[in-house]
């Protein structure tokens, strides 16, 4: 299975196709893919050209190597998790951080896994609003006001791992989604990073 990581997950088949982001590996999750992430693609020497179903087609210089490949961006072959037991442990994650202007908001996740099958989550999200007029405005604006918060939550529930999917059951529900490891210490395989619903997480500590 040729999957690679670039900000994103990315399936290549072996009859020439492309699937960007795809939920799962069947032909449903392929499936469910929107034509502007799904394309046929074809390595002409030393270019690669994907013809998206749904938009311009893309043609950029292509290098392949041992650990993935160079096309407009570099792609990281990666593989599902060896063994359930690289995840026993806790993990910090944040996914999304936008500022725009003087206006910010971040979410923050932490999940720790126990050997038991047991889990727990915390999430954290701050926001940080500036309405003050900018430098230079009309000196009859009104004054603004600047405001922040935030908010936080916990859930503890149970975790499995099947191939390429990492299951989260609490009291919310259920969350199935791929997960795959992205770096690891290689004399101790202790795992630094994974990915996860489309958060990446990182090693307490790492």
């Amino acid at each position: 299975m040729n999957v690679f990581n670039r900000q994103g997950l990315y399936y290549f088949t072996p009859d020439g196709r492309v699937y960007a982001d795809p939920t799962d590996f069947t032909d449903a999750g392929l499936a469910a893919v929107g034509p502007q992430s799904r394309g046929a693609f074809e390595v002409n020497g030393a270019e690669m050209t994907v013809k998206w179903d749904q938009g311009a087609p893309e043609t950029h210089p292509y290098k392949s190597d041992p650990t993935g490949f160079e096309w407009n961006g570099s792609f990281v072959g990666i593989g599902p998790f060896a063994d359930a037991k690289q995840l026993v442990g806790t993990f910090e994650g944040h996914n999304d951080a936008v500022t725009v202007d003087a206006n910010s908001t971040a979410v923050y996740r932490t999940l720790v896994f126990q050997p038991d099958g047991t889990f727990t989550r915390d999430n954290y999200a701050a926001i940080h609003l500036d309405s003050r007029p900018s430098t230079g405005a009309d000196p009859g604006a009104a004054p603004g006001t600047v405001a922040d918060g935030s908010a936080s939550s916990q859930q503890a529930g149970h975790w499995s791992l099947d191939g390429w999917f990492l299951t989260l059951t609490d009291a919310q529900g259920t969350i199935r989604a791929l997960a795959f490891p992205l770096d690891q210490d290689d004399k101790t395989d202790k795992l630094n990073r994974f990915r996860f619903n489309s958060t990446t997480y990182r090693a307490a500590g790492s």
